[in-house]
């Protein structure tokens, strides 16, 4: 990262003959549909392809976004301002840039949970009966201690 080019690439170019390039757009101005009708700027492209004389060739071709006054307006490439000996390599009804329409997000609601009918699994491990820790066979902890001591009358 010490901003020295490690890498060039050289095109050789016939005297007389138009090159294509992709050149980038510069957007310029202040658009009224974004200033004062909250519209968002959609950039649809950055470049375009254009073919010249490499002495013909722009820099960068400027776009003038305060024409987009309504929501509904957009510019084509053929609305561009493109200097004369410059052919654009795109179709002429392409959207350049555009307006879109600002729309509220609606935020929806989680629906009421029923936790009557949430059915809750007993966790811990599964005593059987005659295993150590099990209750003995009877119903209730008093149960058991009565049949010992009538077994033993």
């Amino acid at each position: 990262m010490s901003g020295e080019p490690r890498h060039a690439d050289f095109y050789v170019i016939e005297k007389g003959k138009k090159v294509e390039v992709s050149v980038p757009l510069v957007f310029e101005g202040v658009s009224p549909a974004v200033k004062d009708k909250a519209g968002i700027l959609v950039k649809v492209r950055r470049e375009i392809d254009i073919e010249a004389a490499p002495r013909d060739l722009p820099h960068d071709i400027k776009v003038d976004i305060s024409s987009l006054i309504e929501l509904t307006d957009v510019i084509l490439a053929k609305q561009l301002s493109i200097p004369h000996n410059v052919e654009l390599k795109i179709g002429a009804d392409e959207v350049i840039v555009s307006i879109a329409v600002a729309k509220e997000e609606v935020e929806e609601v989680p629906a009421a949970i029923d936790m009557s009918a949430i059915e809750v699994e007993a966790k811990g491990k599964e005593v059987k009966e005659g295993e150590e820790g099990a209750a003995p066979a009877g119903d209730a902890k008093g149960d058991s201690k009565k049949e010992k001591g009538d077994a033993k009358k």
